[in-house]
């Protein structure tokens, strides 16, 4: 990297605030959020010039870009899950998120189900949307087998809640900070929809980089040691610093 004199981090290509969107800026438009920051000190750290190629479609992709070496490391609000572990290694976690499910009161009311707890949605009447390879998969497969999935588009969270905001579905389980911004943001949405949040279950959030980087990953984790014992990064102080 330092012989390159360029840091190369790949990130989804989707924007997904707080963590990575397009915001214009004196006049130029340019990415912006966390996850760029993070990205921009660990290159000042490195003292070299830092490049992040959209360079996936998906957050396995990212995982895969990292894996074939077309990036150094992946920031991409990246979950730590056992099927990406098989082409990447992970960094201690620099944030934890939760995992929450973004409920359509009126479409479950409107096709005769009388439901809202997780484990009595396990029907095949019930639509749930989940991003492709979504790694909250575990969650479908743990509480609602037998629910009928539909694939929900990669974005922020008017694209992730899309089809519940759609009528295509009746819920979306996705990353719980973007589910909550969505909501939070629209207080008229607690006459329609409801935000359950999976207490039981956390989502570390963390880089991914190769395997044989063991220097690296100290040098990283390093990083996030000396930013957790200056602030611990939570989902309201990011949101305070990026959002407002």
């Amino acid at each position: 990297i330092k012989e390159r004199g360029t840091l190369i981090v790949a990130q989804v290509g989707a924007e997904q605030p707080p963590f990575f969107w397009k915001a214009d800026k004196d006049g130029q438009t340019g990415w912006v959020g966390y996850e760029v920051d993070l990205a921009k000190l660990i290159a000042d750290r490195l003292g070299v010039k830092l490049e992040i190629p959209r360079l996936g479609d998906d957050y396995n992709e990212v995982c895969e870009v990292v894996h074939a070496g077309k990036a150094d490391i992946g920031i991409s609000n990246l979950s730590d899950s056992e099927a990406r572990r098989t082409l990447v290694d992970f960094t201690n976690p620099y944030i934890v998120s939760s995992v929450a499910m973004f409920i359509d009161l009126e479409s479950l009311d409107r096709d005769g189900i009388d439901a809202i707890e997780p484990s009595d949605l396990n029907r095949p009447e019930v639509k749930a949307a989940l991003t492709r390879d979504s790694a909250y998969m575990f969650v479908f497969d743990e509480i609602m087998p037998d629910a009928t999935r539909v694939v929900s588009p990669m974005g922020d969270f008017y694209s992730i809640a899309s089809p519940v905001l759609g009528g295509d579905a009746h819920l979306v389980i996705d990353d719980g900070f973007t589910l909550f911004l969505g909501w939070d943001s629209h207080p008229e949405y607690a006459q329609k929809y409801f935000l359950h949040i999976f207490d039981e279950y956390d989502d570390p959030l963390s880089m991914c980089l190769p395997h044989d980087q063991p220097e690296m990953r100290e040098f990283l984790n390093a990083i996030i040691d000396e930013i957790e014992e200056d602030e611990p990064v939570t989902l309201e102080l990011i949101v305070d610093r990026y959002m407002k």
